[in-house]
């Protein structure tokens, strides 16, 4: 089946980039020419003998595309359906494949290698994209459209995640269906298509004051694209050994129960029963990149033109890069005080209780100081809001259990 999939989506990855190397090849051609009336001609001349059969199997794009190309640069930017389709089969097959080899060939830990192949082939195909919309975006001031980019990658990884020899082989022979947890699987890979699009539509906003009033925006983007890759690689480790863990946990602790409470289980396991969790370094990841991207907004200096490569037609001739908004320092100081009152409240609790304080009385203080922390750095900022708690809670909640598990262990003599 994995066969057949690549044998399908490599001709039409191949014919789309062919298309798509041509409307680049006709717009420049019109920029170089100062007009685009030649070869509006040309097409016109030619338009009866075009075919519009063949649809993705073209190896040219239709001459109404052609045309359309040369007057409306939108062609250029706008992210498709099917794009990133491609581009989700490709993240989870290759993450799959890799993993499976690995299994046989190496000593390597094969589910980590594999995500450090998927996680940057995944930023790098949707981020790129991405980035074209966002500019273009931003010289139009008009809204990003990324809906069915999102439909599109959330159909795609969990295409290549439904296919997955390596679950074949997770789920062959145990007597028990599968399909009752790949199912909650698959839907969570599907929702993540869109969560991954959007995030990564907001880190390209976060970054764009910084790259417009640069003249050499390239480091700055491939520097955003390998950041997102490590909260994607996180994200993808654990979504995609869900399903077999799950089955694996029905198979051999829940045969009797219903396969959705053990794929909830699974879930709680994972993020909460292990040593190092998940969730604290995904959210931080996926908090710091854009805050990262509008703190260093605050230190370009605004330029008074738009920088040479934005030659997205038609420029508007009063427009200027956006300019920085970033309200990360309230995120931090409240994050402090937060930390502040915490700490104070623990060594008077120590100082009180003395060696019948648990470490879970610290544990539950820390708690409660990242919940006030998130929501006064939430109700303090206006934008990105949901970020700035993140930063909050983090700062909270460290430094609370640092502090305090130092004194805990000082006032009852635990080492």
């Amino acid at each position: 089946m994995q066969t057949l999939q690549l044998a399908v989506l490599v001709p039409l990855i191949r014919n789309a980039v062919l298309r798509s190397r041509e409307l680049y090849a006709d717009g420049r051609t019109a920029r170089w020419e100062n007009s685009p009336q030649n070869l509006q001609h040309l097409f016109d001349t030619y338009s009866r003998r075009d075919s519009r059969a063949g649809g993705p199997l073209r190896v040219h794009p239709p001459l109404k595309d052609r045309r359309a190309a040369l007057t409306d640069a939108r062609n250029f930017f706008t992210m498709g359906f099917w794009e990133m389709l491609g581009v989700g089969t490709l993240v989870t097959l290759t993450h799959d494949l890799i993993s499976l080899f690995l299994s046989y060939s190496s000593s390597l830990p094969e589910d980590a290698v594999a995500v450090l192949f998927a996680a940057p082939l995944l930023a790098a195909g949707v981020g790129f994209s991405v980035w074209r919309e966002a500019i273009r975006s931003s010289v139009t001031r008009t809204p990003m459209s990324v809906k069915r980019a999102g439909l599109g990658l959330g159909i795609g990884l969990a295409l290549g995640a439904a296919v997955s020899p390596t679950n074949s082989f997770a789920f062959y022979g145990t007597g028990i269906s599968p399909f009752g947890v790949m199912i909650p699987g698959l839907m969570l890979l599907f929702v993540s298509g869109f969560f991954i699009i959007r995030w990564i539509a907001l880190v390209a906003r976060s970054w764009m004051p910084v790259i417009a009033n640069r003249d050499r925006p390239v480091p700055i983007i491939l520097g955003t694209l390998i950041a997102i890759s490590i909260p994607l690689a996180i994200w993808l480790d654990f979504a995609l050994m869900l399903s077999p863990m799950a089955h694996v946990a029905q198979t051999m602790a829940y045969p009797h129960q219903p396969a959705v409470v053990v794929f909830f289980i699974t879930v709680a396991v994972m993020t909460l029963g292990q040593p190092v969790s998940v969730v604290i370094p995904l959210l931080l990841g996926l908090a710091v990149v854009p805050l990262i991207g509008v703190a260093w907004s605050h230190r370009c200096a605004v330029r008074s033109s738009a920088p040479h490569w934005i030659a997205l037609d038609p420029l508007p001739a009063d427009w200027l890069p956006p300019g920085p908004n970033s309200e990360l320092r309230t995120a931090i100081r409240v994050g402090l005080l937060s930390a502040v009152g915490g700490t104070l409240i623990a060594q008077i609790l120590l100082a009180v209780g003395g060696s019948a304080t648990t470490m879970r009385d610290i544990q539950v203080i820390a708690g409660l100081g990242q919940l006030v922390a998130a929501v006064l750095a939430s109700a303090r900022t206006r934008h990105l809001r949901s970020l700035h708690g993140i930063v909050a809670a983090f700062v909270a909640g460290s430094i609370v259990l640092l502090i305090n598990l130092i004194g805990w262990r000082l006032a009852t003599g635990n080492s």
